[in-house]
């Protein structure tokens, strides 16, 4: 027998394919050339091994038995041009319309979601396909590169960052050396330092010499594109050629839809419009969910955020992103033994992002493998430590720092993992502009491939990363329908919905469990009380400094120093911010004065240290992004109004506060709109020496307890308010402890004002709207200018306003003003009783016949001042008698020849007796004529013990002739 040997490797038919390293890649390639048809370009159609996932246990489903040859469903054929019936009360068929279909729930759905829908609603992000000769063709990292700066050959590039390695001879302070080149103006540069260089040495310096100036090239990578630079110019921000010229490069396929959840597999070419099996994909959209990804992958790729959002490209920020093969660090890095492993950590946090698991390292000789991560929050320097740990222990120990290299090799077949990683998430109900780019760019070395192409989002424990996670757009632009959850949200009532400037009350009969606030610190959440009772002011610290993040427009604020006080520990979502961003210590709070308050409502509590405001702080304040700044936490609770708080001008010591109204943009819903004239006696008024960061830090003696107003007076129309205040029982001093001493325009005595309800709340609109105002009910039908009424009134009601406007409200029953003046309005002339019962004389005549039962409303003479009795008073009063225009009998309702032409849109009723003189009943049968025939009709649906509806009719013909 032969002896056969395995020349080659292959595959073994009694290892039943075990032998494999991947089998779904050998099928893939089985299936890859299997058809023989080409596409609408003419390429061959391409098979893969999930083109057959259908097809796993057709067998078992007996599916064949429900299906024709053409693979139509039998089931459903069967019920084509079909109807459905049902068999009526009167035993006939009839065909079935059933008033909720399952369109109706599908187009429902989209109604309550929106259009597009507004929750998990998107289409997907908008996908661009780049060819291979489009990527730039030195795949290295060019953050990395180190090299002696001599101007004219060894030069920077604009916009590109660097870190200086030796400041050589160019001047580390002077206007024409290094900050020159930077594009700054009085900053010392030393070693290590770095800068985003705004013009080349050349031109910052000439020729001349720059002798042992040497840079390090540390620019974030972006997957910018650039229109004219070919691939081997491009800068170490940009990653592929732009250009549209279609005999230059191969034309680009832009707004594709094209994401499968961000799982892909690629045997073979990425897009069948490509010439080879390289190139690469960037997406780009709107992500309103799910902001935390894990990608496996052998392509080169990029991850990034968009944190500012003004339209342009220029403010990307790198999430995750490897761009090539070898990745040097920006930065020393320094090296420890934790737990038996090797522990690298970062001083740049770019780095960080750009080490992916399973890429190697070699440190004096020994090879170590990424194989976790680790960010930790530094208290001491108030931002996160970034670390990753090797799969061995080198037993280095390296606390000075070393640049190190990190490295692994696609063409090999590595694969890197990105640790579980998070945007930044957005407010709720926002978007963030998000951007992924995926390529794999060609090789060098020819003949030589990627194998399966993978970019793989890889969280088993999490929803899929679909594509109706991302929008096309922000969605600030878009319409939301009536019955959409944005416009409920925007719509409901709510603590955040607060845009009215009235008064709420209700009836005192009515109550709120509401106490209001008996100790500054719980209006002001950050004023500190001293030990000797009123002493105390709001401490003007880290612990009250927060800063802008993100981006200008947000309304992202967050802890300055996230190592000391959780500024936000104490606040709610619809509590208030205040912000003073500038204070004139001469002028103060007065007109032309530049000082300026502002208050902000929380709309969004992420944590102990991050809200979300309205998202125009920055431009209403002018406060930038990543300033830190001071503010005051002030409790919504029972608040009326956040004001500016100033002492009277006189300097005497007293018991007057003068109220100011806060700056304000019209656009922003914000307590800096409402109006001291609000605020009431009783209510409670709380005040701080809170003056802002650029007061430069003034504090003052403050209560420790709110003061009660007694007196609110209104000094200049819409811009001035006087506070007169009693002290707080429980204050330590018998006389008035309250507002301090004024010394002539000194700041002492300024600060802020929250003014709260000093009771539950209660209603008084009908006690100031409706006091003394009285109904009379009409007796019997009445003419003329006298009314008969059931009873009179105590005491004199002559030359009470009387109103009654009846069914038209244009031509009132009794005349009234049109213009809320004595001209056309009706008065009581006198009132007496006669033979018929009670009446009351009116000055002019009635314009119709008022029924019995009807009640007349009268506002009596001294009501209010100026013409206020002049106006209709009438829903002041409930109807005396509910029954008209029907009469009232002892069995029920009764119409009335007052009304014989009443029109009702629905009566129901238990019982109906329907009584026609014998003589106006006419037979059909006998009808002489046609205008004997009935010509209309009564229409009565009877609802029978069984729920079943019918309709009766009573018919009536009012033509009379020929009867």
């Amino acid at each position: 027998m032969a002896n056969r040997k395995y020349l080659k490797f292959g595959l073994r038919a009694d290892k039943n394919l075990a032998d494999l390293d991947d089998a779904t890649t050998a099928l893939d390639n089985i299936l890859d050339d299997l058809s023989t048809q080409l596409d609408e370009n003419g390429d061959p159609l391409t098979f893969s091994s999930a083109d057959l996932f259908p097809l796993i246990g057709l067998a078992q489903k007996g599916l064949a038995k429900n299906i024709n040859n053409q693979g139509q469903p039998t089931g459903l054929l069967d019920l084509a041009g079909s109807t459905a019936q049902a068999t009526a009360v009167t035993n006939t068929l009839i065909d079935v319309t059933p008033a909720i279909t399952i369109q109706d729930y599908i187009n429902r759905f989209k109604v309550i979601l929106g259009d597009p829908p507004w929750i998990d609603g998107g289409t997907g992000p908008n996908a661009t396909i780049i060819s291979s000769d489009r990527l730039r063709s030195n795949i290295y990292d060019q953050a990395g590169v180190e090299f002696g700066l001599q101007p004219g050959t060894a030069d920077v590039t604009i916009g590109n960052r660097y870190r200086i390695l030796d400041l050589g001879n160019v001047s580390p302070t002077s206007a024409g050396g290094w900050n020159k080149i930077a594009g700054t103006t009085g900053i010392t540069y030393a070693v290590g330092d770095m800068f985003v260089a705004v013009m080349t040495g050349y031109t910052a310096w000439g020729s001349g010499s720059t002798s042992g100036a040497e840079v390090k090239n540390t620019t974030v990578p972006t997957a910018l594109s650039h229109p004219t630079d070919s691939p081997s110019q491009l800068s170490a921000r940009h990653l592929w050629v732009s250009e549209d010229d279609p005999s230059t490069y191969t034309p680009l396929l832009e707004n594709q839809d094209f994401w499968e959840d961000g799982r892909f597999n690629f045997s073979d070419k990425i897009h069948p419009n490509l010439p080879d099996t390289f190139g690469g994909i960037r997406w780009e959209g709107y992500q309103s969910g799910r902001y935390f990804f894990d990608f496996d992958t052998n392509a080169y790729f990029i991850i990034e955020e968009d944190l500012v959002d003004d339209g342009s490209e220029d403010n990307w920020t790198l999430v995750r992103g490897v761009i090539s093969s070898e990745v040097e660090t920006y930065d020393k890095v320094t090296i420890e033994t934790i737990d038996g492993s090797t522990r690298i950590r970062f001083v740049d946090e770019m780095d960080w992002r750009r080490v992916m698991l399973q890429m190697k390292i070699e440190l004096d000789g020994q090879e170590g493998e990424v194989e976790r991560w680790e960010r930790v929050w530094n208290s001491t320097n108030d931002e996160y430590d970034h670390f990753v740990f090797l799969n061995i222990d080198t037993g280095i120990t390296d606390t000075t720092g070393r640049y190190v290299e990190f490295y692994w090799q696609p063409l090999n077949g590595d694969f890197v993992q990105t640790f579980t990683t998070y945007f930044t998430p957005p407010a709720r109900g926002k978007r963030r502009r998000v951007r992924y780019t995926a390529f794999w760019p060609l090789p060098d070395v020819a003949n030589v491939s990627y194998g399966r192409k993978r970019f793989y989002d890889d969280m088993p424990s999490s929803r899929a990363l679909s594509f109706d996670v991302f929008y096309q757009s922000d969605g600030t632009q878009d319409v939301n329908g009536e019955f959409t959850f944005p416009y409920f949200r925007d719509n409901r009532a709510h603590v955040l919905k607060q845009d009215s400037t009235k008064k709420l009350t209700v009836d005192g009969r009515v109550s709120f469990p509401y106490k209001p606030p008996q100790f500054t610190e719980d209006i002001f959440k950050y004023f500190t009380p001293s030990q000797s009772g009123d002493t105390a002011y709001p401490q003007k610290s880290d612990s009250t400094q927060v800063r802008l993040i993100e981006s200008s427009n947000s309304g992202k604020l967050q802890t300055s120093d996230r190592s000391t006080t959780k500024v936000f520990q104490k606040a709610e979502v619809g509590d208030w911010i205040v912000v003073i961003t500038n204070f004139d210590t001469t002028n103060r709070w007065n007109s032309g004065s530049s000082s300026r308050a502002y208050s902000f409502q929380i709309l969004e509590k992420e944590d102990d240290y991050t809200v979300f405001v309205d998202t125009q702080y920055s431009s209403t304040t002018g406060i930038p992004r990543d300033q830190d700044h001071y503010i005051q936490v002030v409790k919504n609770r029972g608040l009326l109004g956040i004001f500016k708080k100033d002492d009277i001008i006189n300097g005497s010591t007293g018991t007057t506060a003068r109220i100011f109204p806060l700056n304000y943009d019209q656009n922003i819903s914000s307590m800096m709109k409402v109006s001291p004239d609000i605020i009431g006696i009783g209510d409670v008024a709380g005040f701080v020496r809170f003056t802002g960061a650029a007061a430069g830090g003034t504090e003052g003696n403050s209560q420790e307890h709110p003061l009660k107003v007694e007196v609110v007076s209104e000094v200049v129309a819409g811009q001035e308010w006087r506070f007169e205040c009693l002290a707080h029982p429980q204050s330590p001093n018998s006389a008035f402890s309250g507002l301090p001493n004024n010394a002539g325009n000194s700041v002492l005595g300024s600060g802020i004002c929250a003014a709260y309800a000093g009771m539950g709340l209660k209603d008084l609109t009908a006690s100031s709207e409706c006091g003394g105002v009285y109904g009379l009910e009409v007796a019997v039908n009445s003419t003329g200018n006298k009314i008969y009424v059931t009873a009179l009134p105590s005491g004199v009601i002559t030359n009470d306003i009387v109103y009654f406007q009846g069914s038209d409200p244009s031509s009132p029953v009794i005349d009234q003003s049109s213009d809320s003046t004595i001209t056309g309005s009706t008065k009581i002339q006198s009132t007496g009783t006669d033979g018929t019962g009670s009446y009351i004389v009116i000055s002019t005549t009635l314009n119709a016949e008022i029924p019995a039962g009807t009640t007349v409303v009268a506002v009596p003479d001294t009501y209010g001042t100026g013409n206020a009795k002049y106006l209709n008073r009438e829903y002041c009063v409930i109807p005396l008698n509910t029954a008209p225009p029907f009469g009232s009998t002892e069995s029920g309702l009764i119409t009335t020849t007052a009304f014989k032409n009443l029109i009702a849109r629905e009566i129901a009723f238990d019982n109906m007796h329907i009584e026609v003189p014998s003589a106006d009943v006419v037979s059909l049968e006998s009808a002489g004529n046609l205008s004997s025939v009935p010509n209309r009709y009564l229409a009565i649906k009877y609802i029978t013990p069984e729920g079943v509806t019918q309709t009766w009719k009573a018919l009536i013909n009012d033509n009379l002739t020929g009867i």
